[in-house]
């Protein structure tokens, strides 16, 4: 290389997705040629650009829907001109419009049309990411999740529908699912509530954490597990969302906050958390609408309720691909979830009638001291700590319970057996082995044997101190139904 020598590097090659043989080639000195036989022949189009002459060819996109159409992003700030270029030719470059309009912010680096909406265009600057619903006629910056930093590389995953997002300085990032902005129009945005078209939610086990490596590992925000729903709404409000199986049964309900315009949820493909135990003093409430173990794959209907309005979708919740499970292995494990949860059911049932018993307790001593007879008080309230002494007893052998001592051994203790089903179906999405199904007979013998003791407990212990301050004037405990495990 000598001194005084003129160099051009090609800095952009963009073949088009429709016709072979057409090849978009531009350079770092803004030249631009074109050839529509692979080669043979090349035609100059730089000169019959309105603007950015001499400008560093960023990148062409050809046009995904007219062999005709491209799109160039020219960048000229290396000579001081942040003035963002975008320009598009349907003549093959004969001729040419800017799509720049005053909304656009920084230097332009980057373009990319969506592959099923014409008019959908992402566009990168050294402003952040921006988007324009009608063909380039008006961009808007995308600042939800996206800095405003250089965006130097776009594209649309053709399978899942994701737009990639390459920034100078700040790494990828990813946009899930961009399908509801196609066709978005002001039309659909006033509607009081709209629920997007569900893209397939696919099943897969999740790892957490990392071990070994300290503090110098550092994880990015990852896609939300589950089925992505994207939902509009004029107001925004309260909504609740119902998710219904194939049979019509309500398997999930949950609720959110919409803000007015576009929003993004999630449902984690979770059913709804069967039974969990009680909260003691001190401890902090449960979130709401706590999930529970993961619905098998099939076909779900999602409901959204806001305001009096519903919008309702179906989503294919899809197994993991590791998974080798026949249809009859998805029944048979998804049967053993709602086994052992009615086990839990029944089991924290248990618990929430012992500490209802308690309380009671509480208010009828109460009472006793205040309102019964004095030559009766000793004997009642002596009666009412005897029972509180049993209630003890038995919630002892059902489970550690908040209020009792730390580092009580578990061993032996009803619950533990009534969530081991449970648990260890979670360890695998594999039909239940016959250990597991052992676990189960265990379970329910101990359960059963348990139930019987309780149930025992409040028809005689119960139902007698019961009609003892009935006779005091002191009727204040209901009567209860025995529990027992209806289903097996």
């Amino acid at each position: 290389m000598g001194d005084g020598e003129n160099f051009t590097t090609i800095v952009a090659i963009a073949p088009s997705p429709l016709k072979p043989g057409l090849l978009w080639v531009g350079t770092d000195d803004g030249r631009l040629h074109v050839t529509r036989d692979g080669g043979g022949a090349w035609t100059s189009v730089e000169a019959h650009l309105p603007a950015g002459h001499g400008a560093w060819v960023a990148m062409i996109r050809p046009s995904r829907f007219d062999p005709a159409s491209a799109f160039v992003v020219l960048d000229d700030h290396r000579r001081g001109d942040e003035t963002p270029y975008v320009l598009r030719t349907d003549d093959f470059g004969a001729t040419w419009r800017s799509l720049a309009s005053p909304d656009l912010r920084g230097h332009t680096l980057s373009l990319e049309q969506d592959p099923v909406d014409r008019d959908l265009l992402f566009l990168g600057t050294s402003r952040g990411l921006w988007i324009s619903l009608d063909g380039g006629r008006r961009w808007m910056p995308w600042r939800n999740g996206i800095p405003a930093v250089p965006v130097t590389d776009l594209a649309v995953h053709p399978r899942d529908h994701d737009l990639v997002i390459a920034t100078f300085g700040r790494g990828l990032y990813v946009l899930d699912d961009v399908g509801p902005l196609r066709g978005l129009n002001a039309a659909l945005l006033a509607e009081p509530l709209h629920l997007f078209a569900i893209p397939d939610a696919r099943q897969h086990w999740l790892r957490a954490g990392t071990r070994g490596h300290g503090a110098d590992i550092f994880h990015g925000e990852s896609r939300p597990y589950g089925a992505l729903l994207t939902v509009a709404s004029a107001e925004g409000g309260r909504a609740e969302i119902q998710v219904q199986d194939a049979a019509g049964t309500v398997v999930r309900v949950f609720h959110t906050s919409l803000d007015p315009g576009v929003n993004r949820l999630t449902w984690g493909l979770e059913r709804n958390a069967f039974k969990l135990s009680p909260r003691g003093a001190g401890q902090p409430p449960r979130p709401p609408d706590p999930p529970g173990p993961e619905v098998p794959p099939g076909t779900y209907t999602v409901t959204v309720k806001l305001e009096g309005h519903e919008a309702r979708g179906t989503v294919r919740v899809l197994p993991d691909p590791r998974a080798k499970n026949t249809e009859a292995d998805w029944q048979a494990r998804w049967a053993a979830v709602l086994r052992a949860g009615h086990l839990q059911d029944v089991g924290i049932s248990a618990v929430e009638r012992l500490r209802g018993t308690r309380a009671d307790l509480e208010t009828v001593t109460a009472k006793i001291r205040s309102d019964a007879p004095s030559d009766a008080r000793p004997s009642l309230l002596q009666a009412a700590n005897d029972l509180r002494t049993k209630v003890d007893a038995l919630e002892a052998r059902l489970r550690v319970a908040p209020e009792m001592p730390i580092g009580l051994s578990r061993e032996g203790l009803v619950m533990e057996e009534v969530w081991a089903p449970g648990d260890n179906l979670q360890t695998s999405m594999d039909p239940p082995t016959p250990a597991q199904l052992a676990l189960f007979d265990r379970a329910e013998k101990a359960l059963d044997a348990y139930l019987a003791d309780l149930n025992r407990f409040y028809a005689e212990d119960v139902e007698a101190f019961r009609k003892r301050i009935a006779a005091a004037g002191l009727e204040l405990m209901p009567g209860v139904a025995p529990l027992q495990i209806l289903e097996k």
